[in-house]
């Protein structure tokens, strides 16, 4: 009898739900216990760790049973994951690591509350009203919502946050299903799916009132549909990667990055299909005329899908620029012009002043300063353009952990062989030279520090997840140990400091 409710506790859905009770119910204990109401940094850590430790008391029983499987480990990732992210956002108001929310006047706040009070789309596009308004209505229709209910000011912009929250672990799961739809092994989705859920950048998104995350989450969504259609060719999917893809681009304009992903698979598809081995092998024989009739059947049923895809994507994507171009003679590729705070060259775009990384970890902010793009780019990753006075040994010892994972990342892609590349390989390698080669340009374009924020490229990470994931396949696959354990310790490493860095946020001054 005790075996069997034992088994029932431990079962991952029982297990997983009491975990969160236990979770919900410490932070509720904690705010009842404060003076002021209002959960306390130190309620918030014992919380996480709380997690942690029941999550390491299943993993420990289930290998204990021998019932411990990649599928259960990653599970778990991903509810530490959440709950980091709960707790991360619990401590962050909406002011705290983000950008332009609070402007003198039309900031992201400002456009949400426009809308909001005129059901209406700003008549202007100044300052951060320039932005596509799909962002702005989610928020705007949760400002609506909690006011109707007699929420104050504050709290509904907590529960904007929460709203972001959502997105963000919707994000994750579906990387989470990405990763599953490439039929990787299970060390390469529990690996991609812990430098995903535990990567910095990401974890900021949670909090932020502004666009990125919103976005985020609609370029996944896309990434995933995407996926699905090349295993299943069906109307529904190719409307999901279009209406999902188009969202991204009506969130924020740099959502239009998948375009030329979803545009190479599609080219990819076609020709390895009109153009097959086989139809060539029989070019001669008495099957000519069956597959002249195939590839007509191939050539039509293509370009069917792929109509219904540019019907929607288009009109849809190009609504919002149209509108300001009418409107404001705004082309599509405006950005407000900040000035400019250095002279961009190849030189400090490529050279890395790594004496920078053991003086100081973080970013100095602001637009200028901030030349050199490898610097700024790989310091953004980890901790925004802020600084945080007391945390600078923290930040080089987690800094110098990323820096070992970005040389496994870079190592693996230039061991890149064949089988890696296709049948999903090129469509990340893509996804992650694509982001990049737009903020270079990006950086010459608009020569200020803030242009080089890794924040602009952020779906780099499902490609970085998933090759960090091959990664460790290879290098446990391998006959050396060392590399072995050098690419495990790296990435765990890694994610556990990128953890204990969010938690010290909670005390952090951030300027």
């Amino acid at each position: 009898m005790t075996s069997k409710i034992t088994s029932k506790i431990f079962s991952l859905k029982n297990y997983i739900a009491i975990t969160a009770l236990i979770f919900a119910g410490y932070l509720a204990y904690d705010a009842l216990v404060s003076e002021t109401y209002y959960f306390t940094p130190a309620g918030i850590r014992i919380a996480f760790m709380l997690v942690v430790l029941l999550e390491a008391i299943y993993l420990l029983y289930e290998a204990l049973r021998r019932r411990l499987d990649m599928h259960k480990a990653t599970i778990m990732v991903m509810v530490a994951g959440f709950a980091l992210r709960i707790c991360y956002v619990l401590f962050t108001d909406s002011g705290t690591r983000t950008h332009d929310v609070y402007r003198d006047a039309w900031g992201h706040i400002d456009y949400i509350k426009y809308i909001a009070d005129n059901f209406a789309l700003p008549p202007v596009n100044e300052c951060q009203a320039y932005h596509p308004p799909v962002h702005h209505i989610i928020c705007a229709a949760i400002l609506v919502v909690t006011r109707f209910f007699g929420a104050n000011f504050m709290l509904s912009l907590k529960c904007m946050q929460f709203a972001m929250l959502a997105l963000n672990c919707l994000t994750l799961w579906y990387v989470y299903k990405i990763l599953k739809i490439t039929k990787c092994n299970g060390a390469v989705l529990l690996a991609g799916i812990v430098v995903f859920a535990f990567h910095p950048s990401n974890i900021y998104f949670a909090s932020k009132i502004n666009n990125d995350n919103t976005m985020l989450f609609f370029y996944t969504a896309a990434f995933y549909y995407l996926l699905k259609w090349l295993h299943h060719k069906s109307i529904k999917n190719i409307v999901l990667i279009s209406v999902f893809a188009s969202l991204a681009v009506l969130t924020k304009k740099s959502g239009l990055l998948l375009a030329p992903v979803i545009f190479a698979v599609f080219a990819k598809e076609f020709f390895q299909n009109i153009f097959s081995k086989d139809f060539f092998q029989n070019i001669s024989s008495k099957e000519f005329f069956k597959n002249i009739k195939d590839r007509k059947y191939y050539i039509k049923f293509y370009i069917k899908q792929y109509c219904i895809f540019l019907l929607i994507f288009i009109p849809l994507s190009m609504s919002h620029t149209v509108r300001n171009y009418l409107m404001f003679g705004q082309k599509f590729g405006y950005v407000p012009s900040f000035g400019k705070g250095f002279e961009p060259t190849i030189y400090n775009l490529l050279y890395i002043p790594f004496e920078n990384f053991l003086k100081n970890p973080f970013n100095n902010g602001g637009l200028f300063g901030g030349e050199y793009f490898i610097e700024f780019l790989f310091k953004s990753s980890l901790f925004g353009e802020w600084r945080y006075p007391g945390l600078e040994n923290l930040g080089i010892i987690l800094s110098i952990a990323a820096f070992a994972v970005t040389i496994v990342f870079l190592i693996y892609l230039f061991l890149l062989e064949k089988s890696d590349i296709f049948p999903y390989g090129y469509i990340f390698i893509l996804n992650f030279l694509m982001p990049l080669a737009a903020e270079i340009k990006f950086r010459f374009d608009f020569p200020v520090a803030c242009s080089q924020d890794f924040r602009y490229i952020i779906p780099v990470l499902v490609s970085v997840s998933y090759f960090l994931g091959h990664a460790v396949k290879r290098a446990s696959m391998g006959r050396y140990v060392v590399i072995k354990y050098f690419v495990i310790s790296s990435i765990a490493a890694f994610c556990f400091l990128s953890a204990l860095f969010i938690m010290a946020l909670a005390t952090a001054v951030t300027c």
